[in-house]
């Protein structure tokens, strides 16, 4: 089982209404919700620790997380509202975010609702994005992982959003902590450059990789991926495809890398050290073609198991 934690909100995304008219259009979302709806889809038993809102955005939220079978045993209600993130798409444009966070539920999490401990058959938990930014629910996650550090498969996907950052110094420096804490870091390219400005792509991943993860997956968009693992570099050309919008494609590429690694009996901690590159290849050209489909529908809607081609 893959446990994903972290923030659920809703998306507002640019669109019309039934008459025409331009507004925004409530969708479920959020990075590691997304993520965790996609692990779900390609069949990973999969639960969701996080706060909710009981208001009715929230209850939009966990009725997709019911709707697509994800375990809600570990998944918190709270009185708060729920966040909003307005999102802004552009054709060839990574898209545009103004977030709304201010008291609401996701960002209350704390440690009374955090479990003591996991089943056995949980053998990874998956984090990152905005709820590392927000108070107590960012230091309650790093606590969590620092708990369960060597325990299981920690998945890391940063997924910066500049605009919420108030200190940058500080913000880098719990991504290194981290990076140092997990086993699989998949990170972009955008979230590399802001991170280490300066250097070339290559030098930033591998001064991620210096810090100690078994694997560094990195996205780049249309121009593919590739991941480092040990001394060794590995190439995956991108997935072609009529792009509608890129929301929700690097939380689908992540689910879909977790999801081949589980069902090929490498999500744990002892085959991740010895995986081969032919396996590392196999496993980002799935997340590719899984990100893919996400990219050729609008808002984040990643694919089901079927309909990997």
């Amino acid at each position: 089982m893959v446990i994903v934690l972290g923030e659920a909100l809703i998306d507002m995304l640019s669109g019309k209404t039934t008459d025409g008219e331009r507004a925004f259009i409530p969708h479920t979302g959020g990075s590691p919700f997304n993520t965790c709806i996609a692990a779900a889809r390609l069949g990973v038993s999969t639960g969701f620790l996080g706060r909710i809102s009981k208001d009715f955005f929230g209850q939009m939220l966990i009725n997709g997380l019911t709707e697509n079978g994800v375990d809600l045993s570990f998944t918190q209600r709270g009185k708060e509202p729920t966040t909003l993130g307005f999102v802004k798409t552009s054709p060839g444009k990574d898209p545009e975010y103004a977030f709304y966070t201010t008291g609401t539920a996701d960002c209350s999490l704390n440690s009374e609702e955090i479990p003591e401990g996991f089943p056995e058959d949980v053998n990874a938990l998956l984090f990152g994005s905005i709820s590392l930014l927000m108070e107590p629910g960012a230091t309650v996650i790093e606590s969590l992982i620092k708990r369960e550090y060597r325990k299981r498969v920690l998945s890391f996907d940063p997924n910066i959003r500049p605009g919420l950052i108030s200190n940058e110094t500080e913000f880098r420096n719990r991504c290194e902590e981290l990076f140092n804490l997990s086993t699989i870091v998949k990170i972009s390219d955008v979230d590399l450059q802001w991170l280490y400005p300066g250097k070339s792509l290559d030098e930033a991943a591998r001064t991620v990789k210096s810090f100690g993860p078994a694997i560094v997956a990195v996205t780049r968009g249309a121009e593919g991926s590739f991941a480092l693992h040990g001394d060794q570099k590995v190439s995956c050309r991108g997935t072609e495809v009529q792009v509608v919008d890129t929301v929700g494609a690097g939380d689908t590429f992540h689910a879909g890398f977790i999801a081949w690694l589980d069902k090929n009996e490498l999500l744990n901690l002892d085959a991740l050290e010895t995986i081969s590159v032919n396996q590392l290849l196999e496993g980002l050209s799935f997340a590719s073609k899984c990100a893919a489909v996400t990219c050729s529908r609008e808002g984040a809607d990643p694919p089901y198991e079927e309909e990997i081609f």
